[in-house]
């Protein structure tokens, strides 16, 4: 998307957040090119905004429409949200969220959610009610389409940038909420809902209308060429599918600081730079609580895996893009990954200091 204080290429019309997250009331904004506070709730700004683009917009050619609310990135406390989403949870204890033992490799984040661990209540109302209010953004803008009679001819995309653990396993954060950081399904995994309106899907006869296969975002590209019926360009270093083709072959394959990893059939091995690898058999250990990488019977498995991972990124990786051994901490993503970090201030995320505070760590909170 580029720097978010100028509008990306074909975009002519903005408005964004200066960061990737912050308070909900008076969120730092882009505003003309100039940084600005935005005194509404952040959510609903987005909401107002949408409308009024949907309003003035030129209708005589189509549209995209890209909303990037901050919900649910924390903060969470009460002052950053509206009382009415609150109250949706006012006396929920939230029984199906498991409480359990921080994780040891939450220490080195112990600062940034030990407040969550301390009252996974508060926190768990906050988080629920900021995704409340994301489903009003939904609906607002749905209707708005409604009554423009722009419904029955618009495609809508839902995602997330990343999957997220609200004490499950002991963690609280993504995958940069551990160090090393972690591959956890609960990180990996993002919702996914492409609508596509009746009047249109006649136009697709061939697309189920429940993919089970496992996709990727690399494949939203291609599929939306397929809907708007365009060729999308070749890509010399890989196969590109859309998220409609069946294929039992379908792997994933990851890299996030100094690890990598690659998820194929039950299995999914995280090939580690600094730290032993991991191996877990999804299908009879769905909690990932097991690593099987120094399983002597699986011992073959692993060589498959490692091997496919090696080639896959043998392949596609450069210089300026390959993070595998470079410092990169997994609280920001700048190009290339490493400069301007340098070894001596983080060392594969973890900075000399705060590794020297962490010495001392007790595993409570």
């Amino acid at each position: 998307m580029g720097d978010a204080h100028a509008p990306a290429p074909g975009f002519n019309y903005w408005y964004a957040h200066r960061f990737g997250g912050g308070p909900y009331y008076h969120a730092p904004i882009w505003q003309d090119g100039e940084e600005a506070s935005e005194p509404r709730y952040f959510t609903e700004a987005i909401g107002d905004e949408a409308e009024a683009y949907l309003e003035r917009r030129d209708t005589t050619s189509p549209f995209l429409l890209y909303l990037a609310p901050t919900a649910p990135h924390d903060p969470w406390t009460e002052e950053n949200h509206p009382r009415r989403y609150l109250d949706l949870y006012r006396g929920c204890d939230f029984p199906s969220v498991p409480r359990e033992q921080p994780h040891p490799w939450t220490r080195w984040r112990k600062r940034d959610f030990n407040w969550a661990f301390a009252d996974p209540v508060s926190s768990l109302t906050g988080y629920c009610a900021s995704l409340s209010a994301v489903d009003d953004l939904i609906g607002r803008v749905r209707s708005k389409l409604r009554t423009r009679g722009l419904e029955d001819n618009t495609v809508i995309i839902f995602t997330s940038d990343n999957g997220f653990s609200c004490g499950h396993r002991g963690i609280w954060g993504k995958g940069n909420g551990t160090w090393p950081l972690n591959f956890f399904e609960n990180s990996v995994r993002v919702p996914f809902v492409l609508y596509i309106p009746p009047a249109l899907r006649q136009h697709y006869p061939h697309l189920p209308a429940v993919v089970t296969d496992r996709t990727s975002a690399i494949s939203v590209f291609a599929t939306i060429c397929t809907l708007a019926r365009a060729t999308p360009p070749p890509d010399p270093r890989r196969e590109t599918r859309t998220a409609f083709e069946s294929n039992d072959q379908v792997m994933v394959f990851d890299e996030y600081g100094g690890g990598r990893m690659v998820l194929a059939g039950n299995y999914k091995y995280i090939l580690r730079a600094y730290h032993e690898d991991e191996l877990y058999d999804l299908e009879n250990d769905p909690g990932e609580t097991t690593n099987l990488a120094d399983d002597p019977s699986l011992v073959e498995v692993v060589r498959q895996l490692r091997g496919k991972l090696e080639r896959w990124f043998e392949q596609r990786e450069t210089a300026a893009n390959r993070a595998f051994e470079n410092p990169v901490t997994g609280y920001g993503q700048i190009h290339p990954t490493w400069r301007g970090k340098g070894a001596d201030t983080y060392v594969q995320g973890l900075r000399p200091a705060l590794a020297e505070e962490d010495s001392d760590y007790s595993g409570q909170y």
